[in-house]
């Protein structure tokens, strides 16, 4: 999916919403957010970053 995102971006302006505008930005790696956000371990975390942007839109 990466793959196709990042030929995308070169022809196209691309926004996400929700969870859409998190992925962009780099994997958040702070144990304290998950542990009271998630009740998880950051290490538990499977599902990682596209690090398009070098920020974080958490809009929730």
């Amino acid at each position: 999916m990466k793959d196709i995102i990042d030929k995308m971006i070169k022809r196209k302006v691309i926004m996400g919403t929700s969870a859409g505008s998190i992925i962009w930005g780099k994997q958040i790696e702070s144990e304290t957010y998950f542990k009271e956000r998630y009740n998880k371990n950051v290490k538990d975390i499977v599902d990682r970053d596209y690090g398009i942007v070098d920020f974080n839109i958490i809009p929730h």
